[in-house]
């Protein structure tokens, strides 16, 4: 993976910028923060976070039959908000950062129904995954630019072949409580795969995590020190230091809403035990072909 810099001592990761700082809104009221990406698929770009995201709901039905809406007056997301940092010319696979663009699409149409798509896979619960077709444009010195996808081609030359275990290392690309550098680009969450990633359609990772992250990116890493490969690129040197792997979209932490009594009659909830437990729920990547396929 490439850190190009005009400085060895200042380096820039492109893969900084493939996650988006996003807001939900209905109309003009803001109702959550969280993350996205981009997601190429036959010449079409989708914008991806989670269902609970997009939707404001659940993606599991209540004892009612209902997907709860989440926002505490129960509103539903008509719109979203999604700042970009990072954008890439499709033809070179050159890549530009640092010029903000906020795009905003809407969620549903005029209807009320999504514009997203989703793919329930269980008892009527929904995988936490939801895509949405956008077409957005920057232009840039008389080049038309994308928004950086985390499967563009540009990064299959850094692709991992690497088989991954439980207690591999993986990094979650978000915006906890909203933060993000001065260049506005993503924080990277360390954490470790604590569940098998074989025949499973989501995994645990080992990581503390906070609101705001839902909808990032999580790639699995591997710094091979072997592997570095260095080159003069104009003025611009480039190393590759690391392999990478898409793996899937984090979509939060394990929490029961379930309340229990201990001999001292102390009210105790079993989320703060869950959180406690820091374990992290990723869904695979393989879901969002899936959905758009059935799209």
């Amino acid at each position: 993976m490439p850190f190009p810099t005009l400085s060895s001592h200042n380096p820039i990761d492109y893969l900084s910028f493939s996650s988006f700082y996003v807001e939900t809104y209905f109309d003009e009221c803001i109702l959550s923060n969280a993350t996205a990406f981009c997601y190429k698929k036959q010449n079409q770009h989708y914008l991806v976070s989670n269902f609970h995201v997009m939707s404001g709901r659940e993606p599991k039905l209540d004892k009612n039959g209902v997907y709860t809406p989440q926002h505490s007056n129960l509103a539903i997301p008509n719109k979203i908000k999604v700042y970009i940092y990072g954008w890439m010319d499709d033809k070179t696979t050159e890549i530009t950062i640092g010029n903000c663009v906020i795009c905003e699409f809407q969620l549903l149409d005029d209807d009320g129904n999504p514009l997203f798509k989703a793919k329930k896979y269980n008892n009527n619960e929904y995988v936490d995954i939801a895509v949405l077709p956008i077409n957005v444009t920057y232009n840039s010195h008389g080049k038309k630019l994308k928004p950086i996808c985390v499967n563009a081609e540009y990064y299959e030359k850094f692709k991992s072949k690497d088989i991954i275990h439980p207690s591999d290392n993986v990094f979650i690309l978000g915006y906890p409580l909203g933060k993000r550098d001065d260049s506005g680009s993503s924080i990277w969450k360390k954490g470790s795969i604590a569940t098998t990633l074989f025949n499973r359609n989501m995994f645990y990772v080992d990581t503390s995590t906070r609101s705001g992250m839902s909808g990032s990116p999580v790639f699995y890493i591997n710094k091979d020190t072997n592997a570095y490969l260095k080159y003069a690129k104009e003025d611009i040197l480039e190393e590759k230091i690391y392999f990478i792997e898409f793996l899937g979209v984090y979509c939060g932490r394990i929490i029961n809403e379930i309340q229990a009594n201990d001999d001292s009659n102390i009210i105790i909830k079993d989320c703060d035990m869950d959180i406690a437990a820091q374990l992290g729920i990723v869904w695979k990547n393989t879901y969002i072909d899936e959905i758009i396929q059935e799209s």
